[in-house]
């Protein structure tokens, strides 16, 4: 039991992917913020009418996906901050303010396995990219439908949603494995 014990503690302590500099995940982030409107231009030039509205779909909907997926992610960093640092800390103020005794330490200063945990939990919640990648999809689809060329509308349509399911997607899996700079520090 008391190997099993270590086990799980030492596959928490694990690091879910090998260590990023800082230079290299500035440059995919920046990279991947690019790639956005010049991918949703590339397609809205090739399925889409020539109009002022298209190209804005075209150069916007991508780029949606970035910028609430990195809002919603600092939401849920808050909330994993939360979660393993400030419950601590509130119930220490309770204990030192309300009952007059002296906090424990545990309360007060995360542990390693707390980091880490909270180190993982921060990865795994990039999975909201994915989510809004398929949200913003559906939007920018049906849109994308509307301002097509004559005959095009489902390609256009299909083509938009894959493209933002992709770029969602793939920026969940890169934050996943640490490409992507944390909200903080983009």
């Amino acid at each position: 039991m008391q190997a099993e014990n270590s086990a799980v503690q030492e596959q928490a302590l694990r690091p879910l992917h090998a260590p990023r500099t800082p230079a290299q995940a500035a440059l995919a982030t920046v990279g991947m913020a690019v790639l956005g409107p010049a991918a949703g231009s590339a397609l809205a030039a090739l399925l889409l009418r020539d109009s002022v509205w298209a190209e804005a779909l075209g150069f916007f909907a991508l780029p949606l996906v970035f910028g609430f997926g990195y809002k919603i992610w600092m939401a849920r960093l808050a909330a994993v901050a939360w979660d393993h640092l400030f419950s601590g800390w509130v119930r220490a103020l309770w204990q030192l303010l309300v009952r007059r005794r002296r906090p424990e330490a545990r309360d007060v200063l995360p542990t390693r396995e707390t980091l880490a945990a909270m180190l993982q939990a921060a990865l795994r919640a990039t999975s909201v990219f994915a989510r809004v990648g398929l949200y913003f999809g559906g939007l920018s689809g049906v849109l994308a439908a509307l301002a097509a060329r004559p005959g095009m509308s489902a390609a256009a349509g299909a083509a938009f949603f894959a493209a933002s399911a992709a770029y969602g997607t793939a920026l969940a899996r890169m934050g996943r494995n640490g490409w992507l700079l944390f909200p903080e520090s983009a």
